[in-house]
């Protein structure tokens, strides 16, 4: 299951490179820390303090959350097999979206989060 979150501006930190500016430490930076957010907020979406039912039986999936920051984007995944099937529901389960539902309440912090990075650069 991966969900990706991409940041758009590539022209932006083109111009920044041709000023001069060395951009893509910063923005990595910025990545990581809206990837660790947002794996901890699937994480609480998992465990059940979010709206989302909880999805805990052995904790391996809870366990498996994870992300992958570069430049432009970042990844939360999880490699379960049946991650899938939680976040999309089956013929016998409803969807529980967690990853899905997670970015939807974090769209405004995650603009923060990286517009108050874009401003120190």
């Amino acid at each position: 299951m991966v969900v990706g979150i991409n940041v758009q501006g590539l022209m932006a930190m083109a111009l920044l490179k041709l000023k001069g500016k060395n951009v893509n430490g910063e923005i990595k930076e910025s990545m990581t820390k809206v990837g660790r957010h947002m794996q901890n907020e699937v994480k609480l979406s998992i465990s059940g303090h979010k709206a989302e039912p909880t999805s805990v039986d052995t904790g391996k999936f809870l366990g498996s959350v994870d992300f992958n920051a570069k430049p432009n984007e970042v990844t939360i995944f999880s490699p379960v097999s049946y991650a899938k099937h939680l976040e999309y529901g089956t013929s016998r389960m409803p969807a529980r979206r967690h990853f899905n539902n997670s970015l939807d309440r974090n769209k405004q912090k995650i603009n923060e989060m990286l517009k108050g990075q874009i401003k120190n650069i």
